[in-house]
């Protein structure tokens, strides 16, 4: 709330970047060396701005991980003297690819830059009979 407007989303100061549109610049470079694969944004490239002020970050800036994600659905008809019978399967999330949700967008949290959960379940599976006579 440095801000005064009530808000608890303040945006925060962009601390070394110059260029706002590269949103990747502001993730940890030695993510891949970290014991801990949570941390998707780094906390040292951020600043809580003064009181009474706004940060400099643009709107909308933080951009989660992106999200990747195959529904299938396989089908077989049989057909015999008046009845119809169709097996179907369906698969949500058919490669059970992780989505993950948006990185903590708290600047004073300790999770800051962290993300702690997934947008969508894991691979789905559901059988279905319909019957027509």
């Amino acid at each position: 709330q440095n801000s005064n407007t009530g808000s608890t989303r303040d945006r925060p100061n962009i601390a070394y970047i110059v260029d706002y549109n590269i949103v990747h610049t502001t993730a940890d470079p030695v993510i891949a060396n970290r014991k801990d694969k949570t941390v998707y944004l780094n906390p040292a490239a951020f600043a809580i701005p003064t009181r009474g002020t706004f940060g400099n970050a643009p709107r909308n800036y933080f951009d989660g991980p992106g999200m990747n994600n195959w529904d299938l659905m396989l089908a077989k008809n049989f057909r015999k003297e008046g009845l119809n019978v169709q097996f179907r399967t369906e698969f949500f999330n058919a490669f059970n690819h992780p989505s993950f949700n948006q990185p903590n967008r708290f600047l004073d949290a300790t999770s800051f830059g962290t993300i702690t959960s997934t947008l969508l379940e894991n691979r789905q599976i559901q059988f279905g009979l319909k019957i027509n006579y």
